[in-house]
């Protein structure tokens, strides 16, 4: 049976610090870390970066962080950041990199559970914590601070911790040495890693895709642009920011690639190249994009946290006409992968397995959790040299010949949502931690349009479901929790005794999508509307789930909508209006009447009155042409 890259490319044995340091004496005037805030940006070049990052060290020294050590940076994208990062690895720690906006539950948890030497956190934020805290400035470490002691450069020791969904109901960290990283961004055999990159750091801090928008271009003498909004950006600040750093490289879930391409592609004008990953790819989104954008190359990027990019795939241009489905590629350089059986034999090309991604890639596990580690974790028994691991993904795949890979779906309870990995397990059993609830279980939902949904169902004596809405509110990351939340009166069982997931009711079942012409985009959906609170209850009811009930007091997101929902609505408010409505906005007022009094007082009353106005006007040809016919 066929095993490919078996001999697995050896990367350098050098670190992210090294590496940094080497493009820092080759380019130490040139910009090398650029905070895009489009009213006031600001910048610093590899020299600047440099000294900003030793002295973070030498202050992260003085209070007693060493080799080794775990420094968690609870923080949201800005230049003190990222040099706080670089400092704790010029040190010999590892970073760990924590969302601010984490329920304070979840931040507690992986605080206790990595026992960081020293926490960063943002000046405004209040955290329990009972060890070493620094306030994160932003001049934080623009002072020399004296010298420091650096430690022999080590490629096994850990530069970074990714904390990911876990199914035990706790989220679960992710080691990744130095070595994992450099296999990934130095020596590449399926990306020209160069000065000339200038890469969009668009993805959360959290998600380990950030590793390589941060570091593709640092550690080459290119340029990294930190995006300067949270979460879902505003498609015209991102078409700003691309074109005013003429960005080349960036990364996009594939949820938010298919959002910009059907609302408005030319947003992404310019760049070059962009990889997508994260679910499995759209072939139509495909086709949009390449038709929109003749220069750009795609690539579909696979790979879990625990080994990060493990394969990649330049998509052909033009895709042909019979694919429905993006393979994900074959291994990169430093990579292995393996299509198993049951039995751990490699399968026959064309066969369905599970996939093992090996090489220098692979994490040194999951942090306190030896026992995981070890199941996930298993010894490579194929690329013939000891002490290779393996992951064991959960991932099933066929291999299409020659070691390229196509992705097919789990084979356990792990999911992916709109970019985000999910573990059900996680969920059930934080539902599972209510005294009162006896059973519980999550599954995917489709709604009439086809996007996925989580759906929670449990039992339980006495419990109102917005009491459970509201601890998984509290303990959850707003991308985990459930759309619905069902409560049963039992748990539907086949013949086997084993649950019975065709009977589980699907809250959206009998949802039919909203009819919208051309690909499916709310932006070529039929409107009429006279009023401003009409519109924005109009592009909900398009978004939203088909049949969801809401009143014009309710917030948008605890009747089923999701973040790519505001980017639609933001985009097609502002057509509507004929001003930009940023999708920050939605956010800030996520009810209909919060939103129309919002757009009243920013917009001024007579611009929405031009905007009704020829509304109206065109509520009246539409009638007119069908009196016509």
């Amino acid at each position: 049976m066929p095993i490919h890259n078996f001999t697995c490319t050896v990367p350098a044995a050098v670190t992210l610090w090294d590496m940094f340091e080497r493009a820092a004496a080759d380019f130490p005037d040139k910009a090398a870390l650029v905070f895009a805030d489009p009213a006031a940006p600001t910048s610093l070049t590899y020299r600047e970066l440099r000294d900003r990052a030793i002295s973070a060290a030498a202050q992260f020294e003085a209070r007693g962080v060493g080799a080794g050590d775990i420094v968690a940076v609870i923080a949201d994208r800005q230049l003190e950041t990222v040099a706080s990062y670089l400092g704790a690895m010029l040190l010999g720690a590892a970073y760990l990199p924590i969302d601010p906006r984490f329920p304070r539950d979840r931040i507690a948890y992986m605080l206790q559970d990595a026992s960081p030497g020293l926490v960063l956190v943002d000046r405004s934020m209040e955290i329990d914590f009972a060890g070493e805290t620094y306030r994160l400035m932003p001049e934080s470490f623009a002072h020399d601070t004296g010298s420091i002691g650096v430690p022999e450069s080590d490629p096994e020791r850990p530069a970074c911790v990714m904390y990911t969904s876990g199914s035990t109901g706790t989220p679960k960290g992710v080691v990744l040495p130095h070595r994992s990283l450099i296999r990934l961004l130095c020596d590449a055999d399926y990306y020209e890693f160069n000065s000339g990159r200038v890469f969009l750091q668009l993805s959360a801090l959290t998600f380990d895709v950030s590793i390589l928008e941060l570091f593709g271009g640092l550690l080459h003498g290119g340029q990294s642009v930190l995006f300067p909004q949270h979460g879902v950006p505003d498609l015209e600040l991102l078409r700003e920011v691309i074109q005013r750093y003429r960005v080349t490289t960036t990364w996009l879930t594939t949820s938010l690639f298919n959002s910009i391409v059907s609302i408005d592609p030319t947003v992404l004008s310019g760049i070059e190249a962009i990889f997508v990953g994260g679910e499995a790819l759209s072939a139509p989104h495909i086709r949009l994009a390449q038709a929109a954008l003749p220069n750009l190359v795609l690539f579909n990027a696979y790979g879990p946290t625990e080994n990060h990019i493990s394969t990649c795939y330049k998509i052909p241009r033009p895709i042909p006409d019979h694919w429905t489905s993006i393979p994900i590629g074959r291994a990169i350089a430093g990579t292995t992968t393996y299509v198993l059986n049951e039995t751990g034999e490699p399968v026959r090309p064309g066969e369905v397995g599970e996939l093992f991604v090996g090489g220098y890639g692979v994490a040194q596990g999951y942090l306190n959790k030896p026992e995981l580690t070890a199941e996930r974790f298993v010894p490579d028994p194929f690329i013939g040299e000891p002490g290779h691991l393996m992951y064991k993904t959960g991932d099933l795949v066929k291999d299409l010949g020659d070691g390229l890979l196509d992705y097919l779906g789990r084979n356990d309870t792990q999911v992916k949502i709109r970019g985000n990995r999910i573990e059900l397990g996680e969920i059930e059993n934080l539902l599972l931690s209510h005294p009162r609830v006896t059973d519980a279980k999550v599954r995917v939902q489709l709604d009439g349009s086809g996007d996925k949904h989580l759906v929670a169902y449990y039992l339980a004596d006495g419990v109102d479901v917005d009491d459970l809405q509201d601890l998984l509110a509290r303990k959850l990351p707003a991308a985990v929790v459930p759309s619905r939340v069902e409560r049963l009166a039992y748990m539907p069982l086949n013949q086997n005794g084993k649950l019975d997931e065709s009977r589980l009711p699907n809250p959206f079942e009998g949802d039919m999508p909203a009819p919208m012409d051309g690909h499916g985009s709310l932006m070529d959906a039929q409107l009429s509307w006279s009023t401003v609170p009409d519109l924005i209850e109009g592009l909900w009811r398009l978004v939203l789930p088909s049949g969801s009930r809401f009143s014009r007091t309710d917030s948008f997101f605890e009747v089923g909508g999701t973040s790519l929902g505001t980017l639609q609505v933001a985009a097609r408010l502002s057509r509507e209006l004929d001003r930009p409505i940023p999708v920050i906005k939605l956010f800030e007022f996520p009810s209909v009447d919060r939103l129309a009094a919002y757009l009243a007082g920013a917009t001024g009353s007579s611009h929405l009155e031009a905007a009704e106005r020829r509304a109206a006007r065109a509520r009246e040809a539409r009638e007119r042409r069908r009196g016509k016919r």
